[in-house]
């Protein structure tokens, strides 16, 4: 099995669930910029009360947006994590199956267990919070440098 068949047939399908994150961390952006700008027009003297109303819209807005898209990612990823853990444990079960009894003689039975259970929670972890955030943080750096330029 090649390295790409693997992370088809275990990681799945990442996308989704990154861009879900990214969208709840690019909205946690939004009222930090809202306030720069409210701050910077209220020292030019150039505050309107119709601007401050509507970035107070925008603020409550992206937080309701926040709150929607990060619960979508934890169920979205923990689904794919959790269908991804099922797969592992049947193709270990299958291989360990297939395997003469010496093998199981030389060996204690908490090690099985122990890779079965614990080993692959591991997995779980990574595809459920590490490999997401990985590329969520990634493209939020891209995005908040390029709007530091913009801003």
């Amino acid at each position: 099995m090649t390295n790409t068949d693997v992370k088809k047939k275990y990681i799945g399908k990442t996308g989704p669930s990154s861009i879900l994150l990214t969208i709840a961390n690019a909205a946690t952006l939004v009222p930090l910029f809202s306030i720069l700008y409210i701050v910077k027009a209220y020292n030019e003297n150039s505050l309107v009360m119709a601007n401050f109303w509507v970035i107070t819209g925008l603020i409550i807005t992206t937080q309701i947006i926040k709150s929607l898209s990060y619960t979508l990612f934890l169920h979205v990823t923990h689904q794919n994590a959790y269908l991804s853990l099922i797969n592992i444990r049947q193709d270990l079960i299958k291989h360990l199956r297939q395997l003469p009894i010496s093998f199981f003689q030389k060996r204690k039975t908490g090690d099985l267990t122990n890779i079965i259970n614990h080993d692959v929670e591991q997995v779980e972890v990574y595809l459920a919070h590490g490999l997401p955030e990985l590329m969520s943080t990634g493209a939020l750096i891209v995005a908040s440098t390029i709007a530091l330029f913009f801003a």
